[in-house]
């Protein structure tokens, strides 16, 4: 989980008080949105209506004359992000010095456990003989030797359970049970189906790649529909008029 730093001088700064609450309100959630997405003070124009802000434009506009956003090529870039925030390479340099850290302690505690183990007589961090004078045991003391190291067997692969109003879930995608049968009993074909679930995937991976952020999924899955249904619908009109065997 990341945090947004702000300075608590923020709500008086002349910048802040000639924006606005509505505008700041959006400032905020955009610097959510940038650490969460890892994106070093950019947020694309198309992240702006995910944020939760109405009139995102205005505001937007607002924003860019007092100077807390910058227009820039494919969206806007927030005011001095990194003076305040570390960026992305940053912090995950910081995140894999920390998994490193949890790796060595772990080493070291089982090496530790492994030495009693093989019954040396000390214990490995005080240094404090186990084993006194006045309580030798009757018989030689076995020592075990150290037990093989197995490595563990890989965690079972997680399973996401699908909820229970969608028809389809991809890594990113959402497809609801309702949206899907309206659209197959809409596009008419014998293979409607077949052809929305190969859809679906194209859209999923789009998603992966381009990072984008979905609210609603009604309006958003309408919103690709048209033009791909429409896409569809020339090509199968291409589709027959061909002479056969061409």
């Amino acid at each position: 989980m990341g945090w947004v730093r702000i300075d608590d001088n923020a709500p008086h700064h002349r910048k802040m008080l000639q924006a606005g609450p509505h505008a700041c309100w959006l400032w905020v959630c955009g610097l959510a949105y940038c650490q969460r997405m890892r994106t070093d003070g950019f947020i694309p124009t198309e992240a702006l209506p995910m944020l939760g802000v109405g009139a995102w434009k205005k505001y937007a506009g607002i924003l860019v004359s007092s100077q807390l956003w910058h227009k820039v090529e494919g969206g806007y870039q927030v005011h001095d992000f990194l003076d305040w925030n570390a960026s992305a390479d940053e912090r995950a340099e910081q995140e894999q010095a920390n998994r490193d850290k949890v790796l060595r302690y772990r080493h070291r505690k089982r090496a530790e456990r492994n030495t009693v183990s093989a019954g040396d007589g000390h214990h490995p961090v005080t240094g404090n003989s186990l084993v006194t004078d006045t309580a030798l045991p009757s018989t030689p003391l076995q020592l075990h030797s150290t037990p093989k190291e197995e490595t563990p067997p890989p965690p079972p692969p997680l399973i996401k359970k699908r909820k229970p109003w969608n028809f389809h879930e991809g890594e990113r995608i959402e497809v609801p049970q309702r949206w899907h049968e309206d659209h197959v009993r809409k596009l008419g074909l014998p293979d409607a189906e077949a052809k929305l679930l190969a859809w679906y995937a194209e859209l999923d991976a789009q998603l992966v790649r381009s990072r984008r952020p979905v609210g609603n999924w009604f309006k958003w899955l309408d919103a690709c529909y048209e033009p791909w249904a429409n896409d569809l619908a020339v090509s199968d009109e291409l589709e027959a008029a061909r002479p056969k065997g061409a």
